[in-house]
């Protein structure tokens, strides 16, 4: 959608694993910033980088009480150091393209924010703009509660962008001088071009989709399953989670504690894309479940939500407004007890017509707000369209 607002994009990426995917010809791929922290060598520098950055002697300024841990400190001078090799990097390319209608966007509220926001005091024109989404911005779910830099980075955005109406009530609360600049940027999904089909066969069929690893907590829907098997063992269950990671071998083991024939349990592994929604196309799914500590908004209840399947999601993130408030799924607790999740698997298990009004209120969600062809769109439009400077009291 960029290339129908500017003439031309370029792509620099941070991290250059994995294959190169086909480009449209008005975007350009540029590796110049892989080099950066990919080797030994290259940490080192960023270290002694870091040690002659003024954004580093400023953060210990503005957050001196919170540097007073190794964990934090160290975490400071990677990303101070990898913020100004970012700023060396780009002044070098804008110096031999020009900045005429120039706008630099991070995907990742960041170390790379704040290194193109350095460009602000010698390119006043070029605009700022960053999305945030989870990690970037739920500080209590770091060791020590400490992100570098929030100052210093919202003083050069012209426009921050958290995925949901959640994260930008926390990015404001914490800091107020966000509050100009800081608004919804939704993300979203294709439209698959169906709805997935609910069971007719009486059993109740979940689907899970996540890497495997403790924050997403997927041993909670294995322990809650344990649970309606010793309060209920006549419900029909079937859980299907797609997806791998370094708990896998874990969960299978516990999942032996389920001795009952009517709760069937799948782990598929990894699904590409489209053969995950190909599976979302051709198998009954009854419950989208999500039950991850911290999330941003999902794609994977996006994806669910485009293929018209209930969400069952924790109390994070922009979860609650994915599902409506329940309108469109269950609302568990942020931390919920396996208890919780189990009754609440049982009342969908037994009362699926009211899934069914759920089914089609989070299809009519997704249509709403997570449409990626109108989301887009319109973030395109949004950033083509912002003034070129800076007041000049919000430069540092």
């Amino acid at each position: 959608m960029l290339i129908h607002e500017f003439d031309k994009v370029t792509v620099l990426p941070q991290n250059s694993g994995g294959g190169k995917v086909d480009l449209p010809g008005a975007v350009v791929l540029d590796e110049a910033l892989c080099s950066i922290n990919n080797n030994k060598l290259s940490r080192m520098l960023t270290i002694m980088y870091a040690f002659i950055s003024p954004v580093f002697y400023r953060e210990i300024l503005i957050n001196h009480k919170k540097l007073s841990s190794f964990h934090n400190l160290s975490k400071l001078v990677y990303y101070s150091g990898t913020a100004i090799r970012i700023y060396r990097k780009l002044r070098k390319l804008l110096n031999n393209a020009g900045t005429n209608n120039v706008v630099l966007y991070t995907y990742w509220f960041s170390a790379a924010t704040i290194g193109i926001g350095l460009l602000k005091k010698l390119m006043p024109s070029v605009r700022i703009v960053s999305r945030a989404h989870s990690c970037d911005i739920y500080e209590e779910y770091f060791s020590k509660g400490y992100m570098p830099c929030r100052e210093q980075s919202a003083a050069y955005l012209d426009l921050l962008l958290p995925d949901s109406s959640a994260g930008v009530d926390y990015l404001i609360d914490r800091y107020p001088k966000l509050a100009g600049i800081c608004e919804v940027g939704l993300l979203g999904v294709a439209d698959p071009g169906y709805s997935s089909k609910s069971s007719t066969d009486g059993v109740f069929r979940i689907a899970t989709c996540s890497f495997l690893i403790p924050r997403k907590r997927v041993n909670l829907i294995l322990e809650a399953l344990i649970q309606v098997q010793k309060i209920n063992s006549e419900i029909k269950i079937e859980w299907t989670h797609i997806g791998d990671g370094p708990m896998q071998e874990e969960l299978l083991k516990k999942a032996l504690e389920i001795t009952s024939t009517n709760i069937k349990i799948n782990f598929k592994g990894y699904l590409a894309p489209d053969k995950l929604m190909n599976y979302y196309k051709n198998e009954p799914v009854d419950m989208f479940a999500n039950v991850s500590e911290y999330e941003g908004t999902p794609v994977s209840l996006m994806e669910a939500a485009s293929c018209g399947i209930p969400v069952m999601a924790t109390n994070i993130g922009g979860n609650a407004e994915l599902i409506d408030y329940g309108k469109a799924g269950i609302l568990l607790a942020a931390n919920p007890a396996i208890t919780e999740i189990a009754a609440e698997i049982i009342n969908a298990a037994r009362h699926k017509d009211d899934l069914e009004t759920k089914r089609i209120n989070i299809k009519r969600v997704w249509i709403e707000k997570y449409n990626s062809e109108i989301n887009f769109v319109s973030f395109a439009q949004r950033i083509r369209a912002l003034p070129g400077n800076l007041p000049a009291e919000r430069v540092p």
